[in-house]
């Protein structure tokens, strides 16, 4: 379809990704390849992406990048979507494209039976959605563990040797890594099932580990993150946390970053630990009625995760 600026609003397609890729060179000044673009919306469903995109003519000029996700509910599964990215040339802002774009892939979202559009938003990124009707959870927490140790993560990828670092970084969890595809959650987040872990690892390499009874998802990219994790009660966790420093501290990380929502289990136990700070605004749209409070978010529903 067209409007008045001659420009047209279309679903994402595998031909585009050369175009997004530009955009997101042109605008934000980083460089993503085709191939990493192509993984992150892949249609893991096989029922069509809901990422959208506009052309003048045949120069793209906005993106609104959304992929599907699931999330438990009880025993019920749902689909929901994570609002990532949103790109518009500045020669093109102000002309109600993100809007149209947005509201583009919100139609393509219920048809896909989507229940709400979720994203993790900084100040300005939420303002914007204000227009769209978006209403706000409260912010999620990040919490910090540094560590005494020379920072040879933060060096292997200053100096690019990722893929050398991630071999040495998969050596050194071998004996504490457990099967991803037999672990399952019953709590009200994000379904980690074996769909989740493949598109995660297809991204970056992750890591699902076990201490006795507690058990972290964790990525190491300068830091370490932790995407999730379980344990039964503090003291548990106090150990797992203790084991978990110190194999930080074995593989040059000097920092252990967790972020998650407030009224996260997750987020009590380290409150025992550390303070908690602010971290992203929770902005959502619903499309049915869905009780968005109870749901736990975190970091591992990132989609840069």
């Amino acid at each position: 379809m067209a409007d008045k600026f001659e420009i047209t609003f279309v679903k994402l397609e595998d031909k585009h990704f050369a175009a997004v890729q530009w955009l997101i060179k042109s605008v934000f000044r980083k460089s993503f390849s085709v191939e990493f673009l192509t993984k992150k919306y892949h249609d893991n469903f096989g029922d069509g992406k809901v990422a959208t995109v506009a052309f003048e003519g045949d120069q793209i000029v906005g993106f609104y990048g959304a992929i599907i996700q699931e999330f438990i509910v009880g025993n019920e599964t749902i689909r929901v979507a994570h609002a990532c990215d949103s790109y518009t040339l500045n020669s093109h802002q102000g002309q109600g494209i993100h809007f149209r774009l947005a509201q583009l892939s919100y139609e393509f979202m219920k048809q896909q039976g989507v229940k709400f559009v979720y994203a993790f938003h900084s100040e300005n990124t939420f303002e914007s959605t204000k227009k769209l009707g978006w209403k706000e959870l409260a912010p999620m927490n990040r919490f910090h563990t540094n560590i005494q140790t020379i920072p040879l993560a933060k060096i292997y990828k200053k100096l690019g040797f990722k893929d050398a670092y991630q071999k040495k970084v998969k050596r050194a969890l071998a004996d504490i890594e457990i099967d991803r595809f037999s672990y399952g959650v019953n709590r009200p987040h994000q379904l980690m099932n074996k769909s989740f872990f493949e598109y995660k690892n297809h991204l970056f390499p992750h890591y699902l580990i076990r201490f006795d009874n507690c058990i972290f998802y964790i990525k190491i990219d300068s830091v370490m993150q932790v995407g999730f994790f379980e344990c039964p009660n503090l003291n548990e966790f106090t150990l797992a946390l203790h084991n978990l420093s110190i194999r930080a501290r074995k593989l040059g990380v000097n920092e252990i970053l967790f972020q998650c929502s407030q009224n996260s289990e997750m987020c009590a136990l380290l409150s025992e630990h550390m303070n908690p700070l602010p971290s992203w605004r929770v902005g959502y749209l619903l499309f049915e009625d869905v009780d968005i409070a109870a749901f736990e978010f975190t970091f591992a529903n990132l989609d840069t995760y």
